[in-house]
């Protein structure tokens, strides 16, 4: 996976990007399950913005 990161910084690869978010969207929606405990949110919702940070993470990410 660490080559996917160093690849997508290289490229900006939409593709890359999409495949990045798809292999690590298990732990947003672990992170969601596990905040709806504590939060008045709905999982949809806390999933949704779980998805976001993921894919602002990945976007974000600097492997240098």
């Amino acid at each position: 996976m660490k080559n996917l990161f160093i690849l997508f910084y290289e490229t900006r690869s939409l593709t890359l990007r999409n495949e990045l978010v798809e292999l690590n969207i298990g732990l947003a929606r672990k992170v969601a399950h596990q905040m709806e405990k504590v939060s008045t949110q709905s999982y949809e919702d806390l999933e949704a913005w779980a998805i976001v940070g993921l894919v602002k993470g990945v976007e974000r990410f600097n492997p240098f």
